[in-house]
C-alpha cells in the first residue's frame, strides 16, 4: 500500500488522517512520517487528530486531558455564567446537546459541557478560556455545537 501524500510504501504504520480529499474521501492514507508532518498529528499522544463535521480537527486524547484538567470548582461558576448571559434559546441548545452527550457517555452534563468547549478550544488551538469568553460574548451555541455530529445545524 501507498502512502497518499508521498507515494511511497506505507511500511508497517498506516496512518488515516482527516484530510479531505478533492474525490470526496474525508480520510488520506498515509505513511507515519507523513502523517507527523502533516499537522493533522499528536505529537504529544503519537496519535492522528479526529475530524470533524464542519471540517476542523483535534487529537482526541488532547480535548479529553483538556476536559479532565479543567478546574471542577469552576463548573457551577460556568453554569451560572451561561444562564447569566446566554440568550433563553442558545442556553436551551447548550443543555440539549451536553444532555444527549450525557446520555451517551453517561458524564454528568458539566463534563460534557466542558467536552463541547474543549474540543472547539482544541479543534481551533485555542485555551479553554478564551472559547468561554468568546461564548460568552457572541451569545451563539453554535460556536461550540458545530462540528458535533448528533447535533443538528437547523436549531
Amino acid at each position: 500500500m501507498h502512502c497518499e501524500i508521498c507515494d511511497q510504501d506505507i511500511g508497517q504504520t498506516l496512518v488515516f488522517l482527516p484530510i479531505k480529499r478533492i474525490d470526496g474521501k474525508l480520510n488520506t492514507s498515509a505513511c507515519l512520517s507523513c502523517a507527523e508532518q502533516s499537522g493533522y498529528y499528536c505529537q504529544e499522544h503519537q496519535r492522528p487528530y479526529i475530524g470533524f463535521n464542519d471540517g476542523t480537527s483535534a487529537c482526541l486524547r488532547c480535548i479529553e486531558k483538556m476536559v479532565t484538567e479543567a478546574p471542577k470548582d469552576n463548573a457551577a461558576s460556568l453554569w451560572r455564567k451561561l444562564t447569566k448571559n446566554l440568550p433563553a434559546a442558545e442556553l436551551k441548545k447548550v443543555i440539549a446537546a451536553a444532555q444527549t452527550s450525557s446520555d451517551l457517555t453517561k458524564d454528568s452534563l458539566t463534563t460534557s459541557l466542558l467536552r463541547f468547549l474543549a474540543s472547539k478550544a482544541c479543534r481551533e488551538r485555542v485555551s479553554l478560556e478564551k472559547i468561554i469568553s468568546h461564548l460568552l460574548e457572541r451569545k451563539d451555541a453554535n460556536l461550540i455545537l458545530d462540528g458535533i455530529s448528533f447535533y443538528p445545524k437547523n436549531n
